[in-house]
C-alpha cells in the first residue's frame, strides 16, 4: 500500500522529517559562526515546512487521527522553531533554543515515532 493512502503513515514521516530538521537547525544554532546561523534558520523554517503539512493531514483526518502526544509535538515544534529564529535574527544566544530544543527532543523520544517506521 502506497504512504499516500495511509495518512497516519504520512504524519509519521513528516514529524520524523520535521524534527531531524529541527534537530540539524539546532546544531547549527550552536555553532557561534555567523554563516551556521542562517543555516539554523533556514533548517527550522524547512521543520516549519514539514509541521505545515503534517498539520494538514492530521486536520483532514481529525476523527481518525486525533491524538494529544501529536498536538503536543505540534506545539513544541512551533515554540522551538519560533525561538530560534527570534534569536538569530535579534543576535541573540539560543539558551532558551535549547531549553525548548531539549523539550521537543524528550517528546519526540516519548512518542515512539523513530521507531514508528
Amino acid at each position: 500500500m502506497s504512504i499516500y493512502k495511509d495518512p497516519i503513515q504520512l504524519v509519521k514521516i513528516e514529524l520524523i522529517t520535521c524534527f531531524s530538521s529541527c534537530k540539524k537547525a539546532h546544531d547549527f544554532a550552536l555553532d557561534d559562526k555567523k554563516s551556521s546561523q542562517a543555516s539554523a534558520a533556514v533548517y527550522a523554517n524547512a521543520a516549519l515546512s514539514h509541521l505545515s503539512c503534517a498539520k494538514s493531514i492530521y486536520a483532514c483526518n481529525f476523527e481518525r487521527l486525533e491524538n494529544d502526544t501529536i498536538e503536543s509535538l505540534f506545539h513544541q515544534t512551533e515554540v522551538f522553531c519560533n525561538e530560534l529564529i527570534s534569536n538569530v535574527t535579534t543576535d541573540h544566544s539560543h539558551q532558551w533554543t535549547n531549553l525548548e530544543f531539549n523539550k521537543l527532543e524528550e517528546l519526540f523520544t516519548e512518542s515512539g515515532y523513530w521507531s514508528a517506521l
